[in-house]
């Protein structure tokens, strides 16, 4: 009786962390990536070099918590919207001043990128952003100021 009782407890215990896990990612995905200037660090693609940005502090998203969406994409402006449900992201409609960046600018390369987003994930100040064929776009958190305390 004894071990089927810590059987039991250790099963519960399981599927609380998994349950644990999920409500984490819906709740990063949701409301984490909203209200922030997430500065664009990297994109990943696997078996490929990272590509990094020259210039990252040209390259930035904020989600709106109506669902509208603004972002920066070296010298051009944009903006769009975004829906989510749990981890799954999509950022549509996404339109863009049409300025001539620098040469070696990488403003088409992440204005496409955005716009194959499916999921995301946000752990304390790093936001992840993949796309289907596995590749992921890292931000990092920008603050003006210093960051508020814990």
């Amino acid at each position: 009786m004894h071990a089927l009782r810590n059987g039991v407890l250790g099963l519960l215990a399981v599927v609380a962390l998994a349950g644990a896990a999920a409500a984490t990612e819906d709740a990063g995905t949701s409301t984490g990536l909203v209200g922030v200037h997430w500065r664009w660090v990297h994109f990943t693609l696997p078996g490929a070099a990272p590509v990094v940005p020259q210039h990252p502090e040209r390259y930035w998203v904020e989600f709106r918590a109506d669902g509208g969406l603004a972002f920066q994409a070296d010298c051009n402006r944009g903006a769009g919207r975004w829906t989510h449900q749990g981890a799954e992201l999509k950022l549509q409609a996404l339109s863009t001043t049409l300025a001539a960046c620098p040469p070696g600018s990488l403003d088409s390369r992440f204005i496409q990128l955005l716009g194959a987003v499916r999921r995301a994930s946000v752990l304390g100040r790093t936001a992840l952003l993949r796309l289907p064929d596995g590749g992921v776009l890292h931000f990092e958190a920008a603050f003006a100021e210093a960051p508020p305390a814990p």
